[in-house]
């Protein structure tokens, strides 16, 4: 595993999109509790 550590990223905010899509709020929280690191690995490909 890469011991690559970062700041913090922004990676969504609520509100519309580009492609006309929205965001809601609630989404994102949900998603933020319900994240678990061990089980899901966030890769930030640059």
């Amino acid at each position: 595993m890469s011991q690559l550590m970062t700041n913090w990223l922004c990676i969504a905010t609520a509100g519309d999109t580009v492609d006309g899509r929205i965001i809601e709020e609630s989404w994102i929280l949900e998603s933020a509790e319900l994240y678990d690191r061990h089980l899901y690995t966030a890769c930030i490909w640059a």
